[in-house]
């Protein structure tokens, strides 16, 4: 959206930096809004978050000073933890435990079937332990020490947080000066039950301290008490080890982009995204919660234009140069994974579920020429594109130049070159000669591998909920959702892109709510026809772990700028007495104070229950455990707006055409319309052939469907009528 700078106040700006482009969001509190996109640098990501911002200012008519002096808001989400993990570039982790539990980062509870497709985790030799490898976590770098507190136990014969064992001081002073003596740059404390009595694993803090004046070194000591107070030790370890491994390194590079910001007339502090849905400053205590901070947006922004458009269920596809994101909203919900398995650990977090494959614009193209057989990725060009540009191999985006629908004048609006005799060079030699094809062909089959790929993972995710397709609604977006939206042939109600595509997910972090997620590990049990005294006490213990977690909560977000709290929810993790089966619940009074506030969050767990499990699941006599606590603080934020236009002729304007080029369809070159994006209004409908172009992105039209802009100037992709 284009308007006069002066109407532009209020702005909020929110950058996705992902593998291969950075986009940059900025909205105005009118609701107009101005994209801008830069090729990500990896080694600096300020560089490239000024580049998107100074296209996106240029669309306004603005400097990158003016567009920062007006902002109110800055958010920052992207893949950076992400990446820092899995190219094993964290710092390295020293671990001291519970003697006994030494070997717990490698058995993992047995969860050795992680990440594998369920014909997979049929076979037992398939299945592997991940391990400490990402955290670069060795046996010579874990340490227990003897200590033990209670857990209270199914029949609750101990006081749950009961010192039973002290801790042993003399070995966990060893056990500091060993991991030192190894050069480990940060300690990770997983002590057992401390969620219950922290005061061991605070304990190891200050011996760990006292060992470091002595010895005039500093590594940051990480409790499990504090980033995940929470029941599973497994799950507890493997977020601790996220956050000593990953968490300074990601604060370090958010604080530079940061200051590239309040170098341009930013006056506030930068935020980022948990993988919950929630902002949070990048001062966050708790920075492994942000690990999919930029897929999330996604979800978010699909949400809103969902509940714009009555849409209910919803499947939301995010293509990019490196990965195919899939999600689903269902009845407006987003779904949600309260111990998500992420690449082969499990973790104590809530985030959103997204089930992702390697394949995207990036993905490598490999040929086996004895068996004539065609893959695609994991590896990906990044933002080095193809050979078109400068990967050593052939990718997707090579095959789409050669076939016409990428323009190579226009990447980025122009503002990156694109080879086209190099793609055609490398699509001959590294495909169609190995396969005995012509280049087209050969391109044009690569595309199909894709589309295969595409479809196979949208049918497995909506086959594992059991959902019929014909009542859901897609969404496709991301750089490249629009390139190859055409490719996809499930049978959806609907299905839709956007003129913002290539910025969707930075679009949702604007919609997104600024909260803070603060939980507690409990033990608490109700048994079957408790009396008042019995729920007096719990109720009070509850109070008192609800207004600690309140509290928390609004003194962080009064220590993050001047934001004002709006609401507080509160809620907890419960279940059945011998049911393993645990149920979050957000309690619609407030928090639990009394003992008819417990009957009430009785109620609506039991409500909620047979929502999805239904009445005869039900098992109140055996009675209710509740396991955890947790709280949501959420502050007041501006959001994005979008106009509802007049509907104008079908037919676009003259102003809208570019010309025409030839594109390959269905085995023939066809001559085919080019359309400018930002020159088609609402009503416009676009029949194939046709390729809309957008500075970010482009939307291919093959013959037999067609482009309608609705009123809002949303993109509904069709059968083309008549």
């Amino acid at each position: 959206m284009t308007t006069a700078q002066s109407e532009h106040s209020q702005i909020i700006l929110a950058t996705d930096a992902g593998g291969t482009m950075t986009d940059a969001f900025a909205v105005s509190q009118d609701g107009s809004f101005s994209i801008g996109k830069a090729l990500t640098n990896k080694v600096n990501e300020a560089i490239s978050y000024a580049n998107g911002y100074e296209n996106a200012a240029a669309n306004w008519g603005m400097s990158l000073e003016e567009l920062h002096a007006k902002s109110i808001a800055n958010i920052y989400t992207g893949t950076l933890f992400l990446n820092t993990l899995l190219e094993r570039k964290g710092l390295s982790v020293g671990l001291i435990t519970t003697k006994g539990q030494e070997s717990m980062y490698i058995h993992e509870r047995g969860h050795s079937w992680l990440g594998l497709e369920w014909e997979e985790v049929l076979h037992h030799k398939l299945h592997h332990h991940t391990g400490g490898d990402m955290f670069r976590l060795r046996a010579a770098l874990v340490r227990g020490v003897a200590e033990r507190v209670a857990s209270g136990g199914y029949f609750m014969l101990t006081e749950p947080g009961q010192v039973k064992a002290p801790l042993n001081e003399a070995e966990t002073r060893d056990a500091v000066n060993a991991l030192l003596d190894e050069g480990v740059a940060a300690i990770a404390v997983v002590l057992l039950f401390s969620y219950l009595n922290p005061a061991h694993e605070r304990r190891v803090r200050e011996i760990a301290q006292d060992v470091m004046r002595e010895r005039g070194v500093t590594v940051p000591v990480i409790l499990s008490s504090e980033i995940a107070p929470v029941m599973k030790e497994v799950q507890r370890m493997k977020s601790v080890l996220m956050e000593a491994a990953g968490g300074p390194i990601v604060r370090e590079m958010l604080r530079k982009v940061e200051q590239a910001a309040n170098e341009r007339a930013y006056r506030g502090e930068l935020a980022t995204m948990a993988s919950y849905g929630s902002i949070v400053n990048i001062r966050h205590p708790r920075m492994y919660e942000t690990i999919l901070s930029g897929p999330t947006g996604g979800l978010i922004g699909a949400k809103t234009i969902g509940e714009i458009l009555g849409e209910r269920n919803i499947l939301t596809a995010d293509i990019g140069g490196t990965s195919f994101d899939v999600g689903m909203i269902q009845d407006h919900h987003i779904s949600l994974r309260k111990e998500p398995d992420f690449a082969g650990h499990r973790l104590a977090l809530q985030m959103v579920a997204l089930d992702s494959i390697g394949a995207g614009a990036g993905s490598e193209v490999r040929v086996d020429p004895k068996f004539k057989h065609i893959t695609l990725g994991p590896e990906s060009a990044g933002s080095d594109v193809g050979k078109c540009l400068r990967h050593p191999r052939v990718t997707v985006s090579d095959c789409n130049v050669v076939l016409g629908f990428l323009d190579p004048d226009n990447f980025l609006g122009g503002d990156v070159t694109l080879d086209r005799e190099a793609a055609i060079r490398a699509v001959r030699e590294d495909i169609a000669e190995p396969l005995g094809l012509g280049v087209e062909e050969a391109a044009q089959g690569v595309l199909e591998v894709l589309n295969a790929n595409l479809n196979h993972h949208l049918l497995t995710m909506l086959k594992a909920r059991g959902a019929n397709p014909t009542e859901w609604t897609m969404f496709m977006f991301g750089g490249a959702g629009p390139l190859h939206l055409y490719g996809i042939d499930v049978p959806f109600q609907k299905v839709y892109t956007f003129p913002f595509a290539a910025a969707f997910s930075a679009f949702g972090v604007a919609c997104a709510e600024y909260a803070k997620r603060f939980h507690q590990g409990a033990s608490y049990i109700i048994p079957p026809g408790a009396d008042r005294d019995v729920k007096a006490s719990i109720a009070k213990a509850m109070g008192d772990a609800y207004s600690a977690l309140r509290d928390q909560g609004v003194r962080e977000l009064n220590s993050e700028g001047q934001l004002a709290t709006k609401e507080v929810l509160y809620g907890a993790s419960m279940r059945y007495v011998g049911v393993l089966e645990v149920l979050d619940v957000t309690f619609t009074f407030g928090a639990v104070m009394t003992p008819e506030d417990l009957d009430r969050a009785i109620a609506e767990f039991e409500e909620n229950y047979a929502k999805i499990y239904g009445k005869g699941a039900a098992l109140p006599e055996s009675g209710f455990f509740v396991n955890e606590l947790f709280v949501h603080v959420v502050a007041d934020k501006p959001k994005p707006r979008f106009v509802r236009y007049e509907l104008a002729d079908p037919r676009p304007a003259e102003s809208a055409r570019k010309g025409e080029r030839q594109a390959y369809f269905a085995g023939t070159w066809q001559t085919t319309q080019v359309y400018d994006m930002d020159g088609l209004v609402a009503g416009n409908v676009v029949r194939g052939p046709a390729i809309i172009e957008h500075p970010m992105t482009t939307l291919v039209v093959p013959p037999g469907a067609e482009a309608r802009f609705d009123e809002h100037r949303f993109i509904e992709y069709r059968a083309a009528a008549g």
